[in-house]
């Protein structure tokens, strides 16, 4: 399970967003910890324009845990020192110094800066019994028509010609008589090469 951060817009007047232009628009998150604040070290680096540092150093943390009872990831938003103030999810004041689990479209309030926190749902397969079951069906069904068939005698068919000059083209033709494993097939268009008039006849 997957997740980032996406900008949705920074809260500031249009003459102060030139101030902005290197801000991150888009943060995957790839780590089990990420920090966000004004120092260089911190994963998404922020400073307030508008009231200068309002963002601490190291002022929020998304942290990736596993979800209890289940093997899939969650994430938490971690409010770090006093900065709640600073700090809204969803429109709300972060209370205590608790963390808080995220859930996809939380919108995150810090100072001036507005992200949505995106998460992406694994997905789903199917048992591999399933997944089998349903890939041998077909074969089986497909296997069982094909040795069930019979041709029968004077039934009209197309046969394949692998001969140089011919190949690659259907001839119609008639069957004469059907084994296990091969037919007499007489041709409708094709007569024999010792000028008697007689159909071709081929095993």
């Amino acid at each position: 399970m997957s997740a980032s951060l996406k900008l949705l817009r920074i809260d500031v007047p249009d003459e102060d967003r030139y101030n902005y232009v290197d801000v991150p628009t888009h943060f995957d998150i790839v780590k089990d910890r990420i920090s966000v604040g004004r120092a260089t070290t911190s994963d998404i680096v922020l400073d307030s324009k508008s009231v200068p540092m309002s963002v601490s150093r190291t002022h929020l943390l998304v942290v990736k845990t596993k979800a209890k009872g289940t093997k899939h990831n969650q994430f938490t938003l971690e409010v770090c020192g006093r900065n709640e103030d600073h700090v809204k999810l969803n429109g709300e004041r972060v209370e205590g110094s608790g963390p808080v689990v995220l859930s996809s479209g939380d919108v995150i309030n810090l100072c001036e800066y507005v992200y949505e926190f995106q998460q992406r749902a694994p997905k789903r397969g199917r048992p591999k019994s399933e997944i089998a079951e349903k890939r041998n069906k077909p074969r089986q069904k497909v296997t069982r028509a094909i040795k069930e068939f019979k041709w029968k005698v004077g039934q009209e068919v197309e046969v394949l010609a692998l001969e140089i000059g011919f190949r690659g083209g259907w001839f119609p033709a008639v069957v004469l008589s059907a084994g296990a494993k091969k037919m007499q097939v007489e041709y409708t268009q094709f007569i024999k090469d010792d000028q008697q008039g007689e159909p071709l006849r081929e095993w």
